[in-house]
């Protein structure tokens, strides 16, 4: 195998593991934004689009096969890594500042995890808190690593920082 074979193998190697770090830092991100669905459908249309766009300029290969494998990679990668531009441009590059926002308050609960399963006897610490909150007649679920409301009962008003982001879903900016 040439150097150049092999420094190409190692940075799509490299570029695939970077992708799953960075999906698995966003994950936190996507639970704390607003109408995260409809982003994640957006950017996986505009993969299937630009994938579309991509394969069609592109040389195929002579075969049936090649050009099925061609068209694979140009369809699946952008569809796959979409998403997680999409919530990054939304989050990192929004021009609006955060803005503090009211919203009823519906409910705060701990919740705890193991990767291996809880222990009988053992004494559960809280990981993190799903905040419920009602936000246009709906409950919005959000989380966070430390409680927030401690004091609020159900019904009354919460402030949270919320900013909207570059394709105008708002994310909510805790601390």
């Amino acid at each position: 195998m040439s150097l150049k074979f092999k420094l190409l193998a190692f940075l799509a190697v490299m570029s695939i593991l970077g992708a799953v770090v960075l999906y698995a830092l966003e994950f936190q991100w996507f639970k704390n934004t607003f109408d995260v669905e409809n982003l994640i459908l957006c950017s996986l249309l505009a993969g299937l689009v630009l994938g579309t766009i991509l394969a069609w300029r592109s040389k195929n290969g002579d075969d049936i096969a090649s050009k099925m494998r061609h068209w694979a990679t140009f369809l699946i990668l952008p569809m796959l890594l979409m998403p997680l531009i999409g919530s990054l441009a939304n989050r990192l590059l929004s021009l609006h500042p955060v803005e503090e926002k009211t919203f009823g308050f519906w409910e705060e609960k701990p919740f705890a995890s193991s990767r291996f399963g809880m222990l009988k006897g053992e004494k559960i610490e809280a990981d993190g808190y799903y905040i419920f909150i009602l936000k246009d007649g709906k409950i919005e679920r959000l989380e966070s690593k430390k409680r927030q409301f401690p004091e609020v009962k159900r019904g009354g008003m919460v402030t949270i920082p919320v900013q909207k982001g570059l394709f105008g879903f708002e994310v909510v900016q805790w601390e």
